[in-house]
């Protein structure tokens, strides 16, 4: 088995290696015995020293800038496109036609329920003047029952001419109900028809599809000469300005953050400042598999953000101490960093870093430099490896 690699051996290496390098290449102008090591003069350069500074700690999460109003527009009825009259990525505005359907067959369905609804009238009237009869002659018929009922008491008539009236107005009474059920389908006949109407009214004014609202046509699916049928997809549309972040967030972050909390939105393919926005949603049940959540941000309107777009989130999830010094402190040599740092006998001496985020002209040191240790702000061609500075 081999043995485990000592890391710090190998960084101390690499540390005296840089080191070595630099104080060749500052020193290949003086004579052996002359350099800068030897000398005893203090040289005067702008020191620091590393103190920790509460900032602010971001969880980047990434995402997709995504429309916050889209819409497939659909057909509603059967027919073949007659035209369409936008193409891809052209505005429309609300009530914008966006297709026409052939209308012949739509417009006979129209003319047919028309002519329902005229005969479902013509019968409702029929049905009433029926009705209106039968009630008079139940009514006629009720009179002369009762009538004969009395005479039948003081025995003026036989028997069997009261049950003759008594027939004849039970008769007249069925006749009355009747009528009135009569009556009463033909008033429903009528509301059928009616509606009938109306669905193919609304039927003929589908054939002219229109935008709901002003967008951006992103996809055109449909040519003219093509056969719609309800539910067919004509056109996708992304409403103007508004367009929101979807990112995920893992559990652990998800208590740190609130709907209307402020975040910043980096546009990778953008080389401006990042976009501000809003948490405008956060899903109240979590991926079980991944033990995260989806995160909407809406974003303020920005000149050249399109859906689609990769996206870096920066939401805020708490504070930290961190040790930040000038980014023109970090010496680079290929992939190595360091710094510079004066030691208790005011010597110079070079030390490996490792470096973590940049806040404006200071950025993150995340190992190798500890707090109040002192460091030269900017080393020149003076500094080296053994040089005195003055503190």
């Amino acid at each position: 088995m081999n043995p485990k690699p000592c890391y710090r051996c190998v960084y101390l290496a690499l540390g005296i290696l840089a080191g070595c390098l630099i104080a060749a290449g500052c020193s290949e102008d003086h004579p052996s015995g002359n350099n800068e090591r030897e000398q005893t003069a203090l040289i005067q350069v702008p020191l620091g020293k590393a103190q920790k500074a509460i900032q602010p700690v971001f969880y980047e999460a990434v995402g997709t800038i995504q429309p916050e109003t889209g819409a497939t527009v659909s057909a509603q009825v059967m027919g073949q496109v007659e035209s369409v009259h936008f193409e891809e990525g052209q505005r429309v505005k609300q009530g914008d036609i966006l297709v026409r359907i052939d209308a012949k067959k739509v417009s006979a369905g129209f003319d047919e329920a028309k002519a329902g609804l005229k005969a479902a009238h013509q019968a409702k009237r029929a049905a009433e003047a029926s009705h209106k009869a039968a009630q008079a002659s139940a009514n006629l018929a009720e009179a002369t029952y009762k009538r004969y009922k009395a005479l039948l008491e003081t025995e003026s008539i036989s028997r069997q001419e009261f049950d003759q009236v008594e027939a004849a107005w039970k008769q007249a009474s069925a006749a009355l109900e009747q009528s009135r059920f009569m009556n009463q389908a033909a008033q429903e006949q009528v509301r059928q028809a009616e509606a009938a109407l109306a669905a193919a009214e609304s039927g003929f004014h589908d054939t002219i599809v229109r935008a709901p609202y002003d967008a951006v046509a992103t996809t055109k699916l449909v040519e003219a000469g093509d056969l719609a049928a309800p539910g067919t997809p004509l056109f996708k549309l992304e409403k103007i300005g508004a367009l929101e972040a979807q990112v995920i967030l893992p559990e652990a972050h998800i208590g740190s953050i609130s709907v209307g909390d402020p975040v910043f939105v980096v546009i990778e393919s953008q080389t401006a400042a990042p976009v501000e926005g809003k948490i405008k949603s956060i899903d109240p049940a979590g991926d079980p598999a991944s033990r995260s959540f989806q995160v909407k941000v809406s974003l303020l309107q920005t000149e050249g953000l399109r859906s689609g777009m990769f996206a870096r989130v920066r939401i805020p999830i708490g504070e930290a101490g961190l040790i930040l010094i000038p980014k023109t402190a970090v010496v680079r040599h290929g992939e190595l960093e360091g710094v510079f740092i004066i030691d208790e006998k005011q010597t110079a001496r070079f030390r490996l870093i490792r470096t973590g985020r940049v806040f404006g002209e200071k950025i993150e040191v995340l190992s190798g430099l500890q707090e109040d240790e002192v460091y030269v702000e900017s080393p020149d061609h003076r500094i080296g490896v053994g040089v005195k500075v003055a503190k």
